[in-house]
């Protein structure tokens, strides 16, 4: 077992760091969840349960193409360039840039030519015309997308998280927001102009990031001897991500076909909302790893495995105090949730949001193990978990949905987490010597405790509840009460050292920008 007793220079500087990037994140993640929600209730009054759902059946299919022309290049940028930086292999970072550059853009508009001609070879119960249309739209995005994600995991290899976060976070929300609501008032509600303004939105997020990344390629420092390009260390990595990342969008994304096919368009439209809301908590999780990903490796670079550990049981940490209010909100008041987005939402997606709600919490709740593994050199034994596990939930699909409908998604998807997350602790133990268990997590136990109890009373007050206003306000209201209540007993029961080192530094830094504006 791994432990640190006293905190070194080491972990003080990784600590300030995650602590002071990942609040650069959340900023973006709140600002999704403020402007993204109302949006998303808007979005499927609008479209209604139907439209959505054809909808998700077009975008599941861009999606998937875009995972099986991805070829986990976009890995490569997070994995190497922090690596790079140490060792000062300045071509080596241009090299993989223009390399995976170039690739992408290309396959992308392959993809994009390609994606109507080969959905027509898909039964007519898969796609239907309505979604077929969508295609030529939503074909667009392939280029762009996985453009745009490159940029983006480039921008995090360089730890430059706060263009990223401006790009992803804000930008690209603020634009389709904007133009859905300015096309549909000009043209009334329709899939086409929706999906107009997917495309957009996404092109315009791309240009910063892709400006910023060129000025930080400019500045690289020139290096005396040049380091070879390791092409077959990148082959091994690029392909072990591909295949898992192929593996999780065939996974993420065949639910909506084999609903569809199976229980029609409606389904589909109800598990894209459960799927949205699921979201919410779990962008915590992805908030945490956007920063602590590029830190893995570095660390893991200069053999600082202390520091490691320390980091694993920091993140964990952070990820389960931020989500676990919203999980609660979730799974004790799902019902009255998806009311919001219309009855047939509530009356069949319940259960569905439920188990899910529970897939997620198990996967914040063991926290960054899977990325850990795969920063670290242990991506080949992760993608036999990986694999394993994603064949169990496809065939939870097929044997599970007709027999339980839309809830049959989360039943197979909640056996696949529990079993992808659990073998991950133990790989975590087996191959780093490292436990995922840290003291510091049974200052969960109370607060959480005393947010469900809260929950729990406030439950009454919605029944009989009229009006959406209401409503909103309402699961608002209950959303900020469960924060207060955990955070208020969590600081009654004590920080812990990190959170003194983050808060320490937060003054400090506030204290630097007062004392500034005032000399100025």
């Amino acid at each position: 077992m791994t432990h640190l007793n006293e905190m070194t220079d080491d972990t003080r500087t990784s600590v300030r760091l995650l602590g002071g990037q990942t609040t650069v994140v959340m900023g973006g993640t709140a600002f999704t969840f403020l402007v993204g929600l109302p949006f998303q209730i808007y979005l499927a009054r609008s479209l209604g349960v139907v439209g959505l759902g054809t909808l998700g059946v077009a975008e599941a299919l861009v999606h998937t193409m875009g995972g099986v022309l991805s070829f986990g290049l976009a890995s490569l940028a997070v994995r190497y360039i922090p690596e790079y930086q140490i060792i000062g292999a300045t071509r080596a970072i241009q090299v993989l840039l223009a390399m995976v550059f170039l690739v992408l853009g290309c396959v992308g508009a392959l993809g994009a030519a390609l994606v109507m001609p080969l959905a027509g070879w898909l039964p007519v119960g898969v796609i239907g015309p309505e979604s077929m249309a969508l295609l030529g739209v939503l074909g667009l995005l392939l280029p762009i997308s996985m453009l745009s994600f490159f940029l983006a995991q480039s921008l995090r290899g360089f730890q430059e998280i706060r263009i990223m976060v401006l790009s992803t976070s804000v930008l690209a929300l603020v634009c389709k927001v904007l133009l859905t609501v300015v096309l549909f008032t000009m043209q009334g509600a329709s899939l086409r102009a929706y999906a107009w303004a997917m495309v957009i939105s996404q092109g315009v997020a791309a240009l910063p990031m892709g400006y910023a990344l060129w000025r930080l390629v400019r500045v690289l420092p020139a290096e005396d001897e040049r380091t070879p390009v390791d092409w077959s260390a990148w082959a091994s990595y690029a392909g072990t991500n591909y295949f898992a990342g192929l593996l999780g969008t065939l996974v993420g994304n065949l639910d909506r076909i084999v609903i569809g096919a199976l229980l029609g368009p409606a389904a589909v439209g109800i598990l894209m909302i459960v799927r949205q809301l699921q979201q919410f908590p779990a962008v915590f999780h992805k908030a945490v790893l956007t920063v602590v990903s590029p830190i893995f490796a570095k660390l893991k670079a200069a053999g600082k495995m202390n520091a490691l550990a320390h980091q694993l049981h920091l993140s964990n940490d952070w990820i389960v105090r931020m989500a676990t209010p919203l999980i609660l909100v979730l799974a004790i008041l799902p019902d009255h949730i998806l009311m919001l987005y219309g009855s047939d939402f509530s009356a069949e997606g319940t259960s569905l949001l439920l188990l899910m709600t529970f897939a997620v919490s198990i996967s914040l709740g063991t926290g960054p193990v899977g990325i850990l593994l795969n920063m670290t050199g242990h991506h080949v034994a992760l993608l036999r978990i990986t694999v394993l596990t994603s064949l169990l939930v496809f065939v939870g699909y097929f044997t599970l949905i007709p027999v339980f409908g839309v809830a049959g998604v989360g039943l197979a998807i909640l056996v696949g987490d529990s079993i992808t997350n659990g073998a991950g602790i133990w790989l975590v133990q087996k191959r780093l010597r490292t436990t995922w268990y840290d003291p510091r997590f049974r200052g969960w136990v109370l607060p959480t405790t005393a947010a469900a109890a809260v929950l729990f009373a406030l439950r009454p007050a919605f029944e009989g509840l009229q009006g959406l206003g209401a409503q909103a306000m309402l699961l608002v209201a209950a959303a900020i009460t469960a924060y207060f209540v955990f955070f208020g007993v969590n600081l009654l029961a004590g920080l812990h050292e990190d959170d003194r080192e983050v808060i320490a530094a937060v003054r400090a830094r506030l204290v630097a920008l007062l004392s500034r504006g005032v000399q100025s």
